[in-house]
């Protein structure tokens, strides 16, 4: 199976196996290197002792070696120093062997690679030998060679001329089988090592990849059912690491999915409630022209009035709606530095016809000569300032009176331009503070459709607002009123002559 289409679990579960086995690996290298320098060298303390004792002895073996007979290849001195896988040999110069231990049998040790150059203190090699007959503690076993190790000295006579090569070579079969060993324990313990690395590898990478697999399937179900509420259910205890980062997210992902999908359900059953009353409305008025406008001309007229009127409703709430989805798309708006005196001004100005049918007195007060510019799009300022007189205009009763300040603070090293609208209205309950700046929300739902509201109208001013840097908030009471304070950054400080 290509690697790719492997789960995350196994996928991890090998690479944890795969680096294990490497270390497992690296271990029985260094095990297996160092048994051998230690084994080596405990044997070759004994086997640098016997070695002493041969060169000690090769005056006699000289003596040995000047009597015996050609063919006899055998001295009594090499018979008492040789010893199980201690075996000695004499050969001459030209490769000829002189004498040997009867120990070797038919074996014979190989020149030294240094046969004309051995120093003074000799020279010592790791050769291979046949073993077959040679050790009999190998014979149970199924080696055919083993390592030796092989010390070569020149042998010197009583004139201080060479005349041969002495050997001394030790068996190093023990190191051989200890080494062997130690193989087929780690080939075991690695085949059992791969084996539990593998099981709990894969139960461990199941443990930690336990919450990807209820993100699957969370989003699987959402997927296939729709369902925004369900959650992903963790452990008992709060995980920290990534995994648990990524399970939490997931859950405020989908918390925020669904309170927008909530609140877009409510928008569209909101907004076709506002826009099923004008149109029965206007359908009503027209049914009654076509059945009776020819015969009662004045009930005619009213008719036209309320189609004109539910109608104008309708562009309300349309342009409403442009303008928050306008402030949502985030569209490049234009913007250049605006003093809001002039806007207020102009505002008041137009509404101030509204402002005498209820014999509401409004009153602007800017203490300072002059607020900072603020930096943004005057038609959007406007709007703002509009929504906010409209809404106080709407609330207050007749006789009531609104005032809008305008000023200066200084708030946290940076100049802010603060409008204030207050009112002498029926004022807002604390419970519905929280969701006053909500889309389509009213405090009085019924009044507010009565007044021609489409619970847009702060909705819009917090978009302007927050679109400008700034911040908005509402303080009120039952029967006392309300103020609306509105804080935006300056741009420019004016500067004085």
């Amino acid at each position: 199976m290509p690697l790719s289409r492997l789960s995350i679990r196994w996928k991890m579960t090998l690479l944890y196996t795969l680096l294990l086995m490497l270390l497992l690996a690296a271990f029985g290298i260094y095990l297996y290197l160092e048994v051998e320098r230690l084994t080596v060298n405990s044997l070759d303390k004994t086997f640098t002792l016997r070695c002493q004792q041969a060169l000690e002895a090769a005056p006699i073996l000289v003596t040995e070696l000047a009597h015996v007979q050609p063919a006899a290849r055998s001295l009594p001195m090499l018979e008492r120093l040789a010893s199980p896988g201690l075996f000695l040999q004499i050969r001459s110069f030209d490769g000829q062997v002189l004498a040997k231990s009867s120990n070797l049998g038919n074996v014979v040790l190989p020149s030294p690679h240094t046969s004309f150059r051995l120093p003074a203190t000799g020279s010592t090699e790791q050769i291979r030998l046949p073993i077959k007959g040679l050790l009999p503690e190998a014979a149970s076993t199924d080696l055919s060679e083993a390592r030796f190790l092989l010390y070569s000295h020149i042998l010197y006579d009583q004139t201080g001329r060479s005349i041969g090569v002495l050997q001394v070579a030790q068996s190093l079969f023990t190191v051989d089988e200890v080494q062997d060993g130690l193989i087929d324990v780690l080939r075991q313990g690695g085949i059992v090592v791969l084996v539990l690395a593998i099981v709990v590898g894969a139960y461990l990478a199941g443990r930690l990849l336990q919450p990807i697999a209820r993100i699957t399937a969370t989003a699987h179900q959402i997927g296939s059912s729709g369902d925004l509420s369900q959650r992903i259910t963790l452990s008992p205890y709060k995980q920290q690491d990534e995994v648990g980062k990524l399970a939490t997210t997931f859950d405020a992902m989908l918390a925020r999915l669904e309170l927008a999908f909530n609140k877009q359900k409510e928008f569209v059953a909101d907004a076709s409630h506002e826009l099923k009353t004008p149109l029965t409305a206007i359908l009503g008025y027209a049914n009654f022209l076509r059945r009776h406008g020819a015969q009662q001309s004045e009930q005619a007229i009213e008719a036209i009035q309320g189609i004109i009127t539910q109608a104008e409703r309708m562009h309300r709430l349309m342009l409403d709606l442009l303008d928050l989805a306008r402030l949502d798309s985030q569209q490049e708006i234009p913007r250049n530095e605006v003093s809001l005196e002039p806007v207020v001004e102009e505002v008041v100005k137009e509404l101030q016809l509204l402002a005498q049918e209820k014999m509401i007195q409004v009153a602007v007060i800017h203490p300072e000569r002059e607020t900072g510019l603020v930096f943004g799009n005057p038609d959007k300022l406007k709007r703002m300032v509009a929504n906010l007189l409209e809404n106080a205009l709407k609330f207050t009763a007749t006789g009531g009176h609104v005032k809008i300040i305008l000023h200066m603070q200084s708030q946290e090293q940076k100049q802010l331009v603060v409008l204030e609208v207050q009112d002498t209205g029926c004022g807002i309950a604390a419970s519905d503070l929280p969701q006053i700046f909500e889309r389509f929300y009213r405090v009085e739902k019924s009044r507010s459709r009565a007044a021609g509201g489409s619970g847009l109208g702060l909705a819009i001013v917090r978009e302007i607002v927050e679109w400008h840097g700034g911040t908005i908030s509402v303080k009120s009471q039952l029967s006392q009123g309300s103020t609306f304070l509105v804080c935006l950054p300056v741009h420019n400080l004016p500067v004085e002559s």
